[in-house]
């Protein structure tokens, strides 16, 4: 369905997999879990390419090889599975399609197509799409089970949208519309719903009522003011990026409810709800991320009453820290750790080092305010990424024999008062790839002319 090389998100795949029913439940495992066991199996196979990975290990974006896209779209041609709509149409079969991908503004080779078969439509056009074209989609193609429009130029949701009623997934990212239309609410069956990077800044009440949304992906929403009270009913959620918390703290209380999360972002947190987060935050007992961001640079973020997540992978604190955590060091599985305008003043390096499946470390934007940072033998055996960033005190990092021994990228920016080269930096055998931006000039040279052969230096950061 996607154009030959065209790069896609594991995790959107795996939605529209599940929305469309290609997943069947096995056991205790998560539908999302069988289903990256699906893809792992076609990569496997060599049926599927990686173009990009996780901090820890899974594969990010995929593609299929333009010579295996080619054969499948010829064994599939008379199947009936799907049909994609490109610029140079001269028509379009009415035979009995699946699935659409459009990558046209016109809608006039829509009209051929008999639509109670379509459960699948895919928008991949830079395009603007016309209010007419949308508009057709609720009375045209009432069985659709995945509308996609991520990154489409769309500006316009029909008010009837509601009528899609077999609906699963529904991704309207990085589009132009400011709204949603109340009909949203008759989606009883929406899973997954997008609107990262859409335009969309208050939240309708109407999406209380889809009990069954598992997944809600958000980014630019500045008031929950009419769902807040209502918001723990959507008990099937396990995902939500990103929330503002509001002044009275009414939707903290609420996340209590959602127990089986397992993805949480929040900004515009205040310390006098600390307990209310520290409350709900213990009853995820499936949480594998969770980013936390204060109002401002004088709110403190304190987490000490948290009760210990086995299953927290991520983490990341984008607020001021009296102290560095006690916590954050017994989290036995945490891969990927974030740390931002923290103003800590102690190392925090001496806490960190021996977390044992560490992976990615990012220190950044006054998130340490000292002088020198020490990385000490026998610490930090598992880390691949180092991220050093906008630290602006920072003269001397200091890299032990032991240390970072299997660092494979580097990202050393903003860094204006830094002496010298991090001293051991020659001994990291497996480092790959460095990535330098806004370094004194002296420590630029040595990576512009000094380098080993073996590093790739870039100058703009990961």
């Amino acid at each position: 369905m996607y154009p030959e090389d065209y790069e896609v998100k594991s995790n959107r795949l795996i939605m529209q997999w599940i929305a469309e029913g290609f997943v069947k439940s096995e056991g205790e495992k998560t539908l999302e879990e069988i289903a990256r066991q699906y893809l792992v199996e076609l990569i496997h196979r060599n049926l599927v390419q990686v173009c990009s990975f996780t901090i820890d290990g899974k594969p990010k974006r995929c593609r299929v090889h333009d010579l295996l896209h080619e054969m499948i779209l010829t064994k599939i041609k008379d199947t009936g599975f799907g049909l994609y709509i490109g610029e140079h149409n001269d028509s379009v079969s009415s035979e009995i399609v699946r699935r659409l991908t459009i990558a046209t503004d016109s809608d006039d080779l829509l009209g051929c197509i008999e639509s109670s078969y379509i459960k699948s439509i895919l928008f991949i056009t830079r395009k603007e799409l016309s209010e007419h074209m949308v508009r057709r989609i609720p009375t045209k193609y009432m069985s659709l089970k995945v509308l996609d429009f991520h990154h489409a130029p769309l500006n316009y949701v029909p008010e009837n949208l509601g009528n899609l009623i077999y609906l699963k997934y529904l991704s309207l990212g990085y589009t132009k519309i400011g709204s949603l239309p109340k009909s949203i609410g008759k989606l009883q069956n929406l899973e997954t719903l997008d609107i990262d990077g859409a335009l969309v800044f208050v939240m309708p009440k109407e999406i209380t009522r889809l009990r069954k949304l598992g997944h809600l992906r958000i980014s630019r929403i500045s008031s929950f003011e009419a769902v807040k009270e209502s918001l723990g009913g959507l008990t099937s959620l396990e995902q939500i990026r990103t929330m503002r918390i509001d002044s009275d703290g009414v939707v903290i209380a609420e996340l209590g409810k959602l127990k089986k999360l397992r993805d949480l972002s929040l900004t515009h947190f205040r310390r006098k709800y600390r307990l209310t987060l520290c409350c709900s935050i213990n009853e995820m007992h499936f949480l594998e991320k969770l980013r936390i961001g204060a109002r401002d640079t004088n709110e403190v973020i304190d987490l000490s009453d948290v009760s210990l997540h086995p299953t927290l992978k991520k983490l990341c604190l984008s607020g001021k820290l009296e102290k560095f955590p006690n916590w954050i060091p017994k989290l036995q599985n945490l891969v990927k750790l974030s740390l931002e305008l923290s103003f800590l003043t102690c190392d925090p390096l001496k806490s960190l080092k021996y977390m044992p499946n560490l992976l990615c470390l990012n220190i950044s934007h006054h998130a340490y305010e000292g002088e020198s940072l020490h990385f000490e033998d026998g610490g930090f055996q598992k880390l691949k990424e180092l991220r050093l960033k906008n630290l602006q005190h920072l003269n001397f990092i200091s890299i032990h024999r032991e240390a970072l021994l299997c660092l494979e990228r580097l990202e050393l920016s903003e860094l204006p008062k830094l002496k010298e080269v991090p001293s051991g930096i020659l001994q990291l055998e497996k480092l790959g790839v460095v990535h330098i931006f806004n370094l004194p000039i002296h420590i630029m040279g040595f990576f512009d002319y000094g380098n080993p052969k073996r590093w790739i230096i870039q100058s703009k950061p990961i």
